[in-house]
Protein backbone atom coordinates (compact mmCIF):
# COMPACT_ATOMS: atom_id res chain seq x y z
CA UNK A 1 0.00 0.00 0.00
CA UNK A 2 1.12 3.51 -0.68
CA UNK A 3 1.24 6.60 1.81
CA UNK A 4 -0.95 9.38 0.40
CA UNK A 5 -0.83 12.88 0.55
CA UNK A 6 -2.85 15.67 -1.00
CA UNK A 7 -0.58 18.66 -0.86
CA UNK A 8 -4.03 21.06 -0.25
CA UNK A 9 -3.51 20.24 3.55
CA UNK A 10 -2.27 22.53 5.63
CA UNK A 11 -3.73 25.69 3.38
CA UNK A 12 -1.57 28.47 2.62
CA UNK A 13 1.31 27.45 4.72
CA UNK A 14 1.83 24.52 2.99
CA UNK A 15 2.12 25.91 -0.32
CA UNK A 16 3.76 29.18 0.67
CA UNK A 17 6.67 26.44 1.81
CA UNK A 18 6.54 24.62 -1.41
CA UNK A 19 7.23 28.12 -2.87
CA UNK A 20 10.12 28.67 -0.69
CA UNK A 21 11.28 25.53 -1.61
CA UNK A 22 11.42 26.00 -5.13
CA UNK A 23 13.05 29.69 -5.04
CA UNK A 24 15.67 28.18 -2.59
CA UNK A 25 16.19 25.44 -4.79
CA UNK A 26 16.41 27.30 -8.30
CA UNK A 27 19.15 29.31 -5.71
CA UNK A 28 20.80 26.79 -4.90
CA UNK A 29 21.71 25.81 -8.65
CA UNK A 30 23.84 28.85 -9.10
CA UNK A 31 26.72 26.92 -6.30
CA UNK A 32 28.53 23.95 -6.97
CA UNK A 33 28.55 22.68 -3.32
CA UNK A 34 25.65 21.65 -0.93
CA UNK A 35 26.80 24.69 1.72
CA UNK A 36 25.37 27.44 -0.64
CA UNK A 37 25.15 30.19 1.50
CA UNK A 38 27.31 31.87 3.51
CA UNK A 39 25.73 31.14 7.11
CA UNK A 40 27.95 28.03 8.18
CA UNK A 41 31.21 28.72 9.69
CA UNK A 42 33.53 25.84 10.61
CA UNK A 43 33.66 24.74 14.19
CA UNK A 44 36.87 23.22 15.78
CA UNK A 45 37.13 19.65 17.27
CA UNK A 46 37.12 20.01 21.40
CA UNK A 47 40.20 20.24 22.82
CA UNK A 48 40.38 17.28 24.74
CA UNK A 49 38.75 15.73 21.75
CA UNK A 50 40.56 12.05 21.05
CA UNK A 51 40.06 10.38 17.96
CA UNK A 52 42.68 7.31 19.32
CA UNK A 53 41.42 6.95 22.63
CA UNK A 54 41.97 3.44 24.25
CA UNK A 55 39.51 4.30 27.24
CA UNK A 56 37.61 1.14 28.39
CA UNK A 57 34.39 2.92 28.82
CA UNK A 58 34.25 4.53 25.68
CA UNK A 59 35.25 1.25 23.60
CA UNK A 60 33.00 -0.48 25.92
CA UNK A 61 30.08 1.96 24.83
CA UNK A 62 31.28 1.98 20.88
CA UNK A 63 30.98 -1.96 21.13
CA UNK A 64 27.35 -1.77 22.78
CA UNK A 65 26.12 0.42 19.75
CA UNK A 66 28.37 -2.12 17.48
CA UNK A 67 30.67 0.08 16.12
CA UNK A 68 34.06 -1.29 15.20
CA UNK A 69 37.40 0.25 14.81
CA UNK A 70 37.00 0.67 11.11
CA UNK A 71 33.73 2.28 11.30
CA UNK A 72 35.49 4.75 14.40
CA UNK A 73 37.90 5.79 11.76
CA UNK A 74 35.01 6.47 9.27
CA UNK A 75 32.37 8.73 10.89
CA UNK A 76 36.09 9.96 13.07
CA UNK A 77 34.42 9.40 15.92
CA UNK A 78 36.24 10.33 18.68
CA UNK A 79 36.03 11.04 22.96
CA UNK A 80 36.46 13.17 25.53
CA UNK A 81 38.08 12.24 29.16
CA UNK A 82 38.29 15.85 30.64
CA UNK A 83 37.01 19.57 29.98
CA UNK A 84 33.75 20.72 28.79
CA UNK A 85 32.87 16.89 26.99
CA UNK A 86 34.18 14.89 29.57
CA UNK A 87 33.03 11.47 29.35
CA UNK A 88 31.23 12.11 25.74
CA UNK A 89 31.81 10.62 22.30
CA UNK A 90 31.86 13.31 19.76
CA UNK A 91 30.69 12.82 16.59
CA UNK A 92 32.12 15.55 13.90
CA UNK A 93 29.85 16.95 11.50
CA UNK A 94 31.69 17.11 8.21
CA UNK A 95 30.21 18.33 5.16
CA UNK A 96 31.76 19.18 1.38
CA UNK A 97 35.25 17.91 3.39
CA UNK A 98 34.99 21.10 6.10
CA UNK A 99 33.93 19.92 10.03
CA UNK A 100 30.77 22.59 10.70
CA UNK A 101 30.30 21.55 14.07
CA UNK A 102 29.82 18.01 16.01
CA UNK A 103 27.56 16.21 18.90
CA UNK A 104 28.54 15.45 22.29
CA UNK A 105 26.40 12.63 22.88
CA UNK A 106 27.29 11.27 27.23
CA UNK A 107 28.42 7.38 27.41
CA UNK A 108 25.94 7.32 30.35
CA UNK A 109 22.33 7.46 30.98
CA UNK A 110 20.34 8.02 34.13
CA UNK A 111 20.40 4.57 35.96
CA UNK A 112 17.70 1.86 34.80
CA UNK A 113 16.71 0.73 38.27
CA UNK A 114 15.04 4.31 39.10
CA UNK A 115 11.52 5.14 38.43
CA UNK A 116 9.94 7.55 35.92
CA UNK A 117 10.12 10.35 38.57
CA UNK A 118 13.76 9.08 39.91
CA UNK A 119 14.95 9.55 36.88
CA UNK A 120 13.83 13.36 36.75
CA UNK A 121 15.27 13.77 39.81
CA UNK A 122 18.31 12.19 38.61
CA UNK A 123 18.80 14.22 35.38
CA UNK A 124 18.20 17.70 37.54
CA UNK A 125 20.97 16.96 40.27
CA UNK A 126 23.11 15.89 37.46
CA UNK A 127 22.63 18.37 35.09
CA UNK A 128 22.24 15.69 32.76
CA UNK A 129 21.46 16.08 29.04
CA UNK A 130 22.48 13.10 26.39
CA UNK A 131 23.58 14.83 24.04
CA UNK A 132 25.35 18.00 23.18
CA UNK A 133 26.08 20.63 20.49
CA UNK A 134 28.94 23.77 20.36
CA UNK A 135 27.75 26.88 20.36
CA UNK A 136 27.02 27.99 16.76
CA UNK A 137 26.13 25.48 15.11
CA UNK A 138 23.41 25.44 12.83
CA UNK A 139 22.11 21.76 12.59
CA UNK A 140 19.66 22.53 10.50
CA UNK A 141 21.33 23.63 7.94
CA UNK A 142 23.79 20.40 7.78
CA UNK A 143 23.31 16.48 6.98
CA UNK A 144 25.54 14.29 9.09
CA UNK A 145 27.12 12.00 7.06
CA UNK A 146 26.10 13.07 3.54
CA UNK A 147 29.86 13.03 2.53
CA UNK A 148 29.90 8.70 2.52
CA UNK A 149 26.44 8.71 0.70
CA UNK A 150 27.72 7.18 -3.13
CA UNK A 151 24.91 5.13 -3.60
CA UNK A 152 21.59 5.95 -5.87
CA UNK A 153 19.90 6.25 -2.74
CA UNK A 154 19.47 7.62 0.64
CA UNK A 155 18.08 6.90 3.91
CA UNK A 156 17.21 9.78 6.32
CA UNK A 157 17.51 9.09 10.23
CA UNK A 158 16.79 11.32 12.61
CA UNK A 159 20.10 10.60 14.87
CA UNK A 160 23.92 10.46 14.36
CA UNK A 161 23.79 7.03 15.63
CA UNK A 162 20.57 5.93 13.69
CA UNK A 163 22.69 7.12 10.48
CA UNK A 164 25.59 5.23 11.38
CA UNK A 165 23.85 1.90 11.81
CA UNK A 166 21.64 2.26 8.83
CA UNK A 167 24.74 3.14 6.95
CA UNK A 168 26.72 -0.23 8.06
CA UNK A 169 23.70 -1.75 6.60
CA UNK A 170 22.97 -0.16 3.53
CA UNK A 171 26.17 2.27 3.15
CA UNK A 172 24.15 5.51 2.21
CA UNK A 173 22.29 6.79 5.09
CA UNK A 174 22.14 10.67 6.56
CA UNK A 175 20.67 11.88 9.99
CA UNK A 176 18.71 15.60 10.41
CA UNK A 177 19.06 16.10 14.25
CA UNK A 178 15.46 15.20 14.83
CA UNK A 179 11.97 14.86 13.54
CA UNK A 180 11.86 17.79 11.14
CA UNK A 181 13.60 18.61 8.15
CA UNK A 182 14.51 21.94 7.07
CA UNK A 183 13.81 23.63 4.31
CA UNK A 184 17.86 23.65 3.83
CA UNK A 185 18.51 20.50 4.28
CA UNK A 186 15.98 19.24 1.69
CA UNK A 187 17.77 21.67 -1.34
CA UNK A 188 21.16 19.76 0.27
CA UNK A 189 19.51 16.26 -0.44
CA UNK A 190 17.92 17.40 -3.65
CA UNK A 191 21.33 18.71 -4.55
CA UNK A 192 23.26 14.58 -4.00
CA UNK A 193 20.49 13.82 -6.49
CA UNK A 194 19.01 10.52 -5.50
CA UNK A 195 17.10 8.26 -7.25
CA UNK A 196 15.48 7.02 -4.18
CA UNK A 197 14.60 8.22 -0.49
CA UNK A 198 13.99 6.22 2.81
CA UNK A 199 12.51 7.76 5.63
CA UNK A 200 13.33 5.92 8.54
CA UNK A 201 12.22 7.49 12.09
CA UNK A 202 12.06 6.20 15.57
CA UNK A 203 9.14 4.26 16.02
CA UNK A 204 5.74 6.57 16.60
CA UNK A 205 6.54 9.53 14.22
CA UNK A 206 4.87 8.47 11.13
CA UNK A 207 3.08 12.04 10.83
CA UNK A 208 6.52 13.38 10.81
CA UNK A 209 7.74 11.08 8.72
CA UNK A 210 4.94 12.26 5.84
CA UNK A 211 5.75 15.81 6.31
CA UNK A 212 9.14 14.92 5.19
CA UNK A 213 7.99 13.19 2.30
CA UNK A 214 5.72 15.66 1.41
CA UNK A 215 8.26 18.29 0.86
CA UNK A 216 10.58 15.89 -0.91
CA UNK A 217 8.13 14.79 -3.34
CA UNK A 218 7.63 18.25 -4.35
CA UNK A 219 10.90 18.78 -5.12
CA UNK A 220 10.70 15.61 -7.03
CA UNK A 221 12.26 13.25 -5.08
CA UNK A 222 10.43 9.72 -4.91
CA UNK A 223 10.30 8.87 -1.24
CA UNK A 224 9.45 5.78 0.51
CA UNK A 225 8.41 5.46 4.53
CA UNK A 226 9.92 2.87 6.54
CA UNK A 227 7.79 1.91 9.67
CA UNK A 228 10.56 1.27 12.49
CA UNK A 229 9.30 -1.54 15.04
CA UNK A 230 7.25 -0.19 18.04
CA UNK A 231 9.46 1.74 21.01
CA UNK A 232 12.50 1.28 19.02
CA UNK A 233 14.37 3.61 16.28
CA UNK A 234 16.88 2.45 13.61
CA UNK A 235 20.32 2.12 15.91
CA UNK A 236 18.84 -0.49 18.02
CA UNK A 237 18.21 -2.99 15.31
CA UNK A 238 20.04 -5.72 13.80
CA UNK A 239 21.65 -5.03 10.24
CA UNK A 240 18.81 -8.11 8.91
CA UNK A 241 16.15 -6.01 11.38
CA UNK A 242 17.47 -3.21 8.93
CA UNK A 243 17.19 -4.63 5.53
CA UNK A 244 13.52 -5.93 6.66
CA UNK A 245 12.36 -2.38 7.17
CA UNK A 246 13.56 -1.13 4.82
CA UNK A 247 12.28 -3.74 1.84
CA UNK A 248 8.89 -3.55 3.48
CA UNK A 249 8.80 0.33 3.36
CA UNK A 250 5.92 2.06 1.70
CA UNK A 251 5.98 4.22 -1.34
CA UNK A 252 4.56 7.89 -0.67
CA UNK A 253 2.20 9.32 -3.34
CA UNK A 254 1.18 12.69 -3.40
CA UNK A 255 -1.96 13.90 -4.61
CA UNK A 256 -1.37 17.15 -6.70
CA UNK A 257 -4.08 19.70 -5.68
CA UNK A 258 -2.42 23.50 -5.93
CA UNK A 259 -5.36 24.68 -8.60
CA UNK A 260 -4.76 28.00 -6.63
CA UNK A 261 -1.44 28.79 -6.46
Amino acid sequence: SNFEAKSVINGYGFVNRYSILRKRLNKSKQSKTYSYDNELTSIKLPDYYNGQSTNSEYKSYLKGRGISSPEEKLFKIGFCDKGFYTNRVILPVIQDNKLYGYSARSIYNPPNDLTNVGKKVWVKVNNYKKTLFPKGFCKSKLLYNLDNCKKDYVVITEGSFDAIAVHKCVKSAVAIFGTSMSITQSILLKKHKPKKVYIFLDSGFNKEAVIIAKDLAQLGLNCNIVQCPKNLDPGDLSSREIENCIDSSQRFKLKKILTFI
